[in-house]
């Protein structure tokens, strides 16, 4: 799809936001350096649904990094039980 929009900047799509459930700091510290390795110091953040919680948690860590922050589908909190059953399926 982003391909398909000709955007004149660069992006990157995280597959595995499952990753930010077992282990948070890993994901946020995955996240930077992949902006390290492009070279990028600070981008515009979208975070969709479980992806909005990885992202401010992202924003939270590295508030340098972000130019804006852009949060969708997001709830506040998890039932603990949802939670727990998510994390036994990965």
């Amino acid at each position: 799809v982003f391909s398909s929009l000709e955007l004149p900047t660069n992006y990157l799509i995280v597959e595995d936001v499952g990753e930010y459930v077992r282990d948070e700091q890993r994901f946020v510290e995955r996240l930077v350096a992949a902006l390290d390795e492009c070279g990028d110091r600070a981008v515009h953040v979208l975070g969709w649904s479980l992806g909005a919680h990885a992202a401010l948690a992202w924003a939270s860590a590295y508030p340098s990094r972000i130019d804006s922050l852009h949060l969708a589908g997001v709830r506040p909190s998890y039932p603990a039980d949802l939670v727990e059953a998510e994390r036994q399926s990965l």
